[in-house]
This record gives C-alpha cells, structure tokens and sequence, in this order.
C-alpha cells in the first residue's frame, strides 16, 4: 500500500498520512457497523457473522461477544451510563444486551432478569431498576 492510500483529512482541512495503530480480528465475517462509546472505552462491532463484538480500546480484549442475532448485525449503539448495548439485525430483530452481565434484556423490556451467583436469581424493573425479587 503507496503512502496516497493512507492519507486522510485532518480537522484543519489538510490531508495528513496516517499508520494504522493496531489490527484487531474475531469476526468470521465481514464488519457491516461499529460505534465507539462516548468516553471512548469501548468499541461495538457488528458482522455478517450474526455477533456483536464489544471490544476494550484500553486493552484491545473482547469484553464480550453477543450471539443473540440469527443473520447479519446491521446497527449496533451503547447507553454507557445505563450499561446497555443494542443492536439491530437482517432478522428485524432489536436485541437489548446488559454490557456489564452480557444478558438479553426480555423482549417486552419490562424485566431483567440476572443470575447473580450459584442459584439466585434476581428480577428488576428495566426503566426503574428497581429489585422486585
């Protein structure tokens, strides 16, 4: 690749060359979406391959991988402070994913549901938070 390939515009207006920082892989296909989070701790990549990938920018590891989807991830977006993640798919499904338990939130998104160590299960409300259980 001829330095003219690597050159993008600089918020001054100007063209600048660029190297590429880092190569990450772990989709089996092809990346259709990605989004960075706000605070830039976490980047969301969406495939082809049906996952979601939430990556860690500080130390380049999967912090999770989501398999809810059964084709193509075609939207993926983060609510940080509410540790969610949501995805849309070819399947014209919205999956609604806790970032810090990597648990499906119910279709309805009334209730979460989280098993929080061996044999105790915990319901909340999903807007409130609040523990009903």
């Amino acid at each position: 690749m001829d330095l003219a390939s690597k050159r993008f515009l600089g918020s001054n207006g100007i063209l600048r060359p660029y190297s590429t920082a880092y190569k990450i892989y772990r989709h089996s296909g092809v990346i259709l979406c990605m989004c960075v989070t706000r605070e830039s701790q976490y980047l969301l990549t969406g495939s082809e391959d049906t996952t979601v990938i939430v990556w860690d920018l500080h130390t380049l590891a999967i912090k999770t991988k989501i398999l809810e989807h059964i084709a193509p991830v075609l939207c993926v977006a983060a609510i940080v402070n509410r540790s969610l993640v949501i995805s849309g798919g070819e399947d014209s499904a919205v999956i609604v994913t806790s970032l810090v338990h990597a648990m499906e939130i119910t279709d309805d998104n009334v209730f979460l549901v989280t098993l929080q160590t061996e044999n105790e299960l915990h319901v909340r409300t999903f807007i409130t938070g609040t523990h009903l259980h």
